[in-house]
């Protein structure tokens, strides 16, 4: 007898906890209602680096689904199924397995062969759909799920495969909403908070009211294009990529051709490698329009490509741009990531890709102070504020090379500490240190610049608060790095004296003079956290790290 359908509409198959902890199994109409009615929700068997695919699976398909039925984020669980049987062609589209192959199966096309002789690869676990590349069993279990895998475990494995995975090989292309077929494709925006539904509301909203601009400005059908690229056949040839002039500016793709079918112990999958891609759409670099994707303001060619992020991730330099339209790399800010009314964090994610290899998984959410969040959402209000964060940056670069550098440099080559013409600046001993101070940096940067802004505290001593900090940042830095770097025998303490004298000097006279400029106890503000109160002694050794 055939098994019964796994049909995401009418099978409860998603497993939640609420707020409470009680645990669920919902059908996807009920997790979009529990979503809907700002329910807060846990999703215990999705993996770190799928959180980001599902959500943004979540927000295109409810814009998708609520654009043609006229229905409101907050309908019940009958109102949702009866929303997305109508935006698909037919129930097929939400069954997890489908035998008859002309017929679709969720982020499964129809196989217009009518078998799967092409189909060679074939697993009975979810990871031969998995997009990180782990060559060693101590990384992540490569088979993590053969004796353990349920509905969603293919479910999540679906949608993070055909929604994010770039090239991979000959006959493995990516999909569109990526700069390059080893790019990735990033997330950001605002959120009212950091649960599910908070954000995908917004998401949700947002993308409602932007729909039709969205479809003018990038080529998209302009009513109904095709929505559910897995209810297209596709036989996998060179010809037939899809144009954006067939698709809904929200559809959602599928890259690889896959069909799950019944095995003797559960679900088996299959794989065929393609001709081509399966949307038409390598020229535009990933700039679709997409509403969660910042855009590069430096052409490439006659187009701006979609941000691609390194191993770096979303380093304070790199989320300072993308909010302040600014800095070394500007950026075109996506429509989710400009700050609303009510915005209270903003939310950046990446599973890093690359040529054979897997750059990480970065996420970093900002809190936004009450006191800021209406200022962000007012251009006029927010460039002072993007102002004073380029300042800050400025800061830490002239640290890093007019203060350590030297300093590190003195230290491990023994130079005279007055005559740095003599220093080789190629010496690439220092980066290290460079890079530990840019890290610790990185970790308080924008909590003291919005709490120093939204404390409305005074230019000079805003200055002389963040100078005190990178000082006392960078102190402990130079005190670790001497333990490394000094020479040794009858040198060292030559070295040491003469490296402490120039970090001291150039601090004091050139890099930081705000830190020791005398101030009014009475108007001073409390110092920034775990700095020590008041100008440094000229024989501090600051804290260990």
């Amino acid at each position: 007898m055939p098994a019964d359908p796994i049909d995401l509409v009418h099978t409860p198959c998603l497993s939640v906890v609420d707020a409470q902890g009680a645990r669920a199994t919902l059908t996807l109409p009920a997790v979009l209602a529990h979503l809907g009615a700002g329910e807060a929700l846990e999703l215990p068997a999705i993996q770190a680096h799928q959180r980001q695919p599902w959500q943004a699976f979540l927000g295109q398909l409810g814009a998708l689904a609520l654009r043609r039925s006229g229905g409101r984020l907050d309908q019940d669980e009958d109102s949702w199924r009866a929303d997305l049987l109508a935006l698909a062609k037919g129930p097929e589209s939400w069954q997890l397995v489908v035998d008859d192959l002309s017929l679709p199966a969720f982020l499964q096309p129809p196989v217009p062969e009518g078998n799967l002789g092409k189909f060679k690869r074939s697993s009975p676990s979810p990871a031969i759909l998995d997009v990180l590349i782990a060559a060693k069993n101590h990384d992540l279990k490569l088979d993590r799920f053969s004796a353990t895998a349920d509905a969603e475990h293919w479910i999540y494995a679906l949608v993070t495969l055909q929604t994010t995975e770039g090239f991979l090989g000959r006959g493995n292309y990516g999909i569109a909403r990526m700069n390059g077929g080893f790019s990735s494709r990033p997330y950001a925006s605002f959120a009212r908070g950091p649960g599910w539904a908070e954000r995908w509301q917004r998401d949700v909203e947002l993308m409602l009211d932007l729909r039709d601009e969205i479809a003018h400005e990038n080529g998209f059908h302009e009513e109904d294009g095709q929505a559910l690229l897995w209810e297209v056949p596709w036989g996998g040839g060179k010809g037939e990529s899809l144009a954006l002039s067939q698709l809904d500016p929200y559809f959602i793709e599928v890259c690889r051709r896959v069909r799950l079918e019944h095995g003797n112990e559960g679900i088996v999958a299959r794989v065929a490698n393609t001709e081509g891609p399966r949307v038409d759409a390598k020229d535009r670099l990933g700039n679709l329009g997409d509403p969660f994707i910042p855009i590069s303001a430096i052409e490439k060619g006659d187009m701006l490509p979609a941000l691609t992020v390194s191993d770096e991730g979303f380093h304070y330099r790199r989320v300072a741009n993308l909010l302040f339209h600014g800095g070394d790399t500007p950026f075109h800010t996506p429509a989710l990531a400009e700050p609303r009314p009510g915005d209270r964090l903003a939310i950046f994610q990446v599973l890093v890709r690359g040529q054979g290899k897997t750059g990480g998984l970065h996420e970093r959410q900002v809190p936004i102070p009450p006191k800021l969040a209406g200022r962000l959402g007012n251009p006029r209000k927010r460039d002072p504020i993007g102002t004073e964060c380029h300042r800050r940056i400025e800061k830490v670069r002239e640290v890093q090379k007019r203060l350590l550098k030297p300093a590190l440099l003195t230290l491990a080559q023994d130079r005279l500490s007055h005559d740095m013409g003599n220093i080789d600046w190629k010496d690439d001993r220092a980066n290290p240190w460079l890079a530990r101070f840019d890290h610790e940096v990185d970790r308080v940067f924008f909590s003291e610049l919005f709490q120093d802004l939204a404390d409305e505290i005074p230019v000079e001593e805003r200055q002389a608060r963040w100078e005190t900090r990178l000082y006392h940042l960078a102190k402990p830095v130079m005190q670790h790095a001497i333990q490394v770097l000094a020479p040794g025998g009858v040198h060292h303490f030559r070295a040491v004296a003469r490296a402490k004298s120039l970090f001291e000097g150039l601090a004091r006279s050139k890099v930081l003079p705000y830190a020791f400029e005398p101030r009014d106890e009475t108007a001073e503000t409390s110092p920034p956290p775990g700095a020590t109160p008041g100008p440094p002694s000229s024989d501090s050794e600051g804290a260990n790290p």
